[in-house]
């Protein structure tokens, strides 16, 4: 999180999951957590969340018909509130 925190810029052109070095694709869980650049396949921070619960919460494109959906955000807001 608090490498996340040292990127400024909140999402880069193309403005999708391929974009590095931004804020939003590093907390989202699509850029290296060490580097800050897009690797194939990566998973981290709120994505492995995701992946580890299982379920339809395990499918990155459909998470929000999981009932665990709700509690898994509320705590990511709490942590953005710190």
């Amino acid at each position: 999180m608090k490498f996340a925190l040292r990127f400024k810029t909140f999402d880069l052109p193309p403005y999708g999951k391929e974009s590095s070095c931004n804020f939003k694709n590093i907390l989202e869980g699509y850029a290296s957590t060490k580097t800050g650049y897009r690797l194939p396949n990566v998973h981290t921070l709120h994505n492995q969340v995701h992946i580890v619960v299982g379920g339809v919460m395990g499918d990155v494109s459909s998470p929000s018909n999981d009932p665990v959906f709700p509690l898994h955000h509320s705590s990511v807001d709490r942590i953005l509130r710190l």
